[in-house]
């Protein structure tokens, strides 16, 4: 008999985001156009909301009212800043560093799981307008969140939940 090649184990092609859109798979750009968002198909509503100092785009899963993906600005604020709340609440940073500008952190809260992305940015007046003042670059943190039940993480802990943040023009 004819001995067989061993197998190799590879690691899994990876989808341009072209392809992870035709697939069902859904884009939305940052309020500076910097970073391109990837998220899942099953966030099918969104509700835009501005404070003060906030811009929040959540997005909503029909099946699970709990499920939520949300990407939030949030101005005069510094990653620093945003990383200590996060882990007064008893969050954990999963990876990067507030010298980097930018950190993945998870975090419980009221039975729900949050996964999130932090990056600091200086937004620039000419983007945000007067608003705070004459300040012609005015320090922000994007924040892009998973939400999720955590009696359900084992479901909305797996790739097809995932998102992917990466600057905008890159693949």
């Amino acid at each position: 008999p004819t001995r067989l090649p061993t197998p190799v184990p590879t690691e899994a092609p990876v989808l341009s985001t072209e392809e992870m859109i035709r697939s069902g798979w859904q884009k939305t750009v940052s309020v500076d156009e910097k970073y391109m968002i990837i998220f899942p198909e099953l966030f099918r509503e969104s509700k835009v909301e501005k404070t003060g100092q906030e811009l929040i785009i959540s997005y909503f899963c029909r099946e699970d009212e709990f499920v939520k993906f949300r990407v939030m600005c949030q101005m005069q604020i510094s990653l620093e800043e945003k990383l200590n709340e996060i882990l007064g609440l008893g969050g954990v940073l999963l990876s990067g560093s507030a010298e980097e500008k930018q950190v993945i952190c998870q975090w419980q809260e009221n039975g729900m799981i949050y996964r999130g992305a932090f990056i600091e940015e200086m937004y620039s007046q000419a983007l945000l307008g007067s608003v705070f003042g004459e300040q012609e670059q005015i320090i922000g943190v994007m924040q892009v969140s998973l939400s999720y039940p955590a009696d359900k993480r084992e479901i909305y802990e797996t790739s097809e939940y995932n998102y992917y943040i990466m600057e905008n023009g890159e693949e």
